[in-house]
């Protein structure tokens, strides 16, 4: 962004992606007037469901396998729908990509859309923290600098 030479850019905002893309990537293409168009509001549906992505089930098997299976983890932590709506909407990207694949899930979007009030920076704090616990144990987060983190 710094040599001019895009006016647009791609990257995730979300409730649990690495800091630096709302802290540093985002203000800095506002202030250029780049556009933003940004994905992973619900971190490949890590934060509300439970999956390791794309709807892909958490059932471990030996040797690290996965099965087929689909069944909700005990004791499960996730986000709701309006709370990672709510993160990226406050952080005002020009254009956010949110992946929904049918009409159940358009419509919890299109109630957190219209529920929207800007959150405050401890209510995104809040956010932030619940979706660190809600992503525990789904694997990595491949659009992270540190999938692993």
């Amino acid at each position: 962004m710094r040599d001019e030479r895009c006016d647009i850019v791609m990257f995730p905002v979300g409730p649990f992606v690495d800091e630096r893309y709302l802290t540093e990537v985002l203000p800095e293409a506002k202030a250029r007037g780049i556009g933003t168009v940004c994905f992973k509001t619900f971190g490949a549906g890590k934060l509300v469901t439970d999956t390791t992505g794309y709807g892909q089930p958490i059932i471990e098997r030996p040797r690290g396998k996965r099965s087929a299976g689909v069944h909700a983890s005990a004791g499960s932590q996730n986000l709701a729908v309006a709370d990672c709506v709510h993160f990226t909407l406050t952080h005002d990207p020009d254009v956010a990509l949110l992946g929904m694949s049918y009409p159940s899930e358009q419509d919890l979007v299109w109630d957190a859309y219209r529920s929207f009030v800007p959150q405050s920076a401890e209510q995104l704090a809040d956010i932030a923290v619940r979706a660190t616990i809600a992503r525990q144990g789904k694997g990595p987060c491949w659009w992270n600098p540190n999938p692993d983190a």
